[in-house]
């Protein structure tokens, strides 16, 4: 029974030194503009005055038309105050309290 779980933790130690050596480069990598270009990841608008346009359109008034009031006036509260408490309590953290970068 000892000998089983030994072999078997030293497995689990091994799986991470054996990745970590096959990794040609362990640093983050940053995509590029020309790899992730909206134009590439998101489709373009409608036309203006198509049934796309108005097909949307439509979805996007139903949805405002079912969100309750409530909700509305917090959106609307939310985008005339942007700052870091709007996100306080999705982070769990005061963010007026860390450095400054949200007022540049």
């Amino acid at each position: 029974m000892f000998r089983s779980a030994a072999a078997l933790a030293a497995a689990c130690l091994a799986v991470p030194a054996t990745y970590a050596a096959d990794a040609p480069d362990p640093a983050p990598r940053w995509l590029s503009a020309q790899v992730f270009a909206p134009t590439h990841a998101f489709a373009p608008p409608p036309a203006p005055g198509s049934v796309e346009e108005r097909l949307d359109l439509d979805r996007l008034r139903a949805l405002i038309a079912a969100t309750p009031p409530a909700r509305r006036e917090q959106a609307d509260w939310d985008g005339k105050h942007e700052e870091p408490a709007i996100f306080d309590q999705a982070l769990g953290q005061d963010l007026a309290k860390l450095p400054i970068p949200w007022r540049c």
